[in-house]
């Protein structure tokens, strides 16, 4: 997870919402990180305007993601 971190921090996104305990435990921004899926999808409803985006969605199988796309109704 913390290598992850690194090269998500050379990639230079726009934005970046990290979700669970092991990305908890890297050097990721506070801001970056997220302990449940409701506070994430809070965030995303919020920091997501009308400008057009790409999503990128990773997790195991464990941490169902996919639950992520629901705030897009």
């Amino acid at each position: 997870h913390q290598k992850i971190v690194e090269w998500i921090e050379d990639a230079h996104f726009m934005e970046v919402f990290l979700l669970g305990e092991e990305f908890a435990k890297t050097t990721a921004p506070e801001s970056w990180k997220f302990k449940d899926m409701e506070s994430l999808k809070q965030a995303l409803r919020v920091n997501l305007d009308e400008r057009p985006v790409l999503l990128l969605v990773k997790g195991s199988r464990g941490m169902r993601m996919e639950r992520v796309l629901e705030i897009f109704g």
